[in-house]
């Protein structure tokens, strides 16, 4: 995904978990986007993240990604962001990337 994503020129941040992420989030660096998978490791799941995301910084935009149809079904609706099924085809992918973008900057 970061080497597809790269290719596509954008800049990637890649880390290893939930919890690294609201950390980077939260250390004062700035971010377009966050596309994460909703199950991960280290015990904050996408969701979470989205979750804290939305309390924080309300206008960054958000993608989820899961492998598991039931979790797309359970998402909070106040969260209001895509999520995508994976495997997610490339054009699907980069679609969802634009339209969040495009969807932020008109806020």
């Amino acid at each position: 995904m970061e080497e597809l994503l790269s290719e596509l020129g954008y800049k990637v941040v890649a880390v290893e978990s939930g919890l690294i992420a609201k950390e980077r989030l939260n250390s004062g660096e700035t971010f377009d986007l966050v596309l994460s998978d909703i199950v991960m490791p280290g015990g904050v799941s996408g969701i979470d993240l989205a979750e804290m995301i939305k309390d924080v910084f309300p206008n960054l935009p958000i993608v989820l990604m899961t492998g598991y149809a039931d979790i797309v079904v359970n998402l909070p609706s106040k969260l209001d962001l895509i999520v995508l099924q994976k495997p997610v085809p490339a054009a699907e992918l980069t679609g969802a990337i634009a339209h969040a973008l495009s969807f932020s900057q008109a806020r």
